[in-house]
């Protein structure tokens, strides 16, 4: 039996839910971590809820982003690192309010001892990658 441990950002169209439940029926265990609620109300396994600022600045900056991580995807795998020190501070505050929160789901569903772990969209629950790399060491 594998432990097969699936971290999103949201549960998109319920394709990451989808895949949580295929590897229960097979008879794996398996566990969904979604970082933001998602506003369709598909089905959540573990939600963790954090804050999605949604205001016409927030809104313009991600849709900005977007559009220029397709064509960053193509020239480096680094595209996720900030591009400014605007940025670098935003993700540094939203990281460090994030950290509690996130150790007290990894002690409460026992997140360590997973062998395998699939981050939808590559993106971990901070965006220095520090969870993925404690979990590879």
């Amino acid at each position: 039996m594998l432990k097969i441990l699936h971290m999103a950002p949201q549960n998109y169209a319920g394709v990451p839910y989808d895949f949580f439940r295929m590897h229960l029926k097979c008879g794996d265990e398996s566990h969904l971590i979604t970082y933001h609620k998602n506003q369709l109300n598909f089905p959540e396994d573990i939600c963790l809820d954090l804050p999605l600022p949604k205001n016409k600045a927030a809104s313009f900056w991600r849709r900005k982003k977007m559009l220029g991580q397709e064509a960053a995807a193509r020239n480096s795998f680094h595209y996720f690192k900030p591009k400014n020190i605007i940025e670098k501070f935003y993700f540094s505050v939203s990281d460090l309010s994030r950290k509690s929160k996130a150790e007290e789901m990894i002690e409460k569903y026992e997140l360590e001892k997973y062998d395998i772990i699939h981050y939808d969209a590559g993106l971990d629950l901070f965006r220095d990658s520090s969870l993925a790399q404690r979990w590879k060491r």
